[in-house]
């Protein structure tokens, strides 16, 4: 999944958001990305002590332009 690939590549790694984060800090994810890569995300930022939120907007790119999420 395209959308998974992504996200992966955002969050982790030594670049990635969960890297700038500290212990205590919420994660919220937002995307509609696959339940899998949720409860991935969610198990590595544990292992960082900060939280994760999974809570996607559905709409997609053109509900966001036009306000309509």
């Amino acid at each position: 999944m395209g959308n998974d690939d992504d996200l992966r590549s955002v969050v982790l790694g030594p670049d990635g958001a969960l890297a700038g984060m500290k212990k205590g800090a919420i994660f919220v994810d937002h995307t509609t990305a696959s339940a899998e890569v949720a409860r991935e995300l969610y198990a590595e930022a544990k292992k960082i002590g900060v939280d994760f939120v999974d809570a996607p907007v559905s709409g997609g790119q053109a509900g966001a332009e036009n306000g309509a999420l």
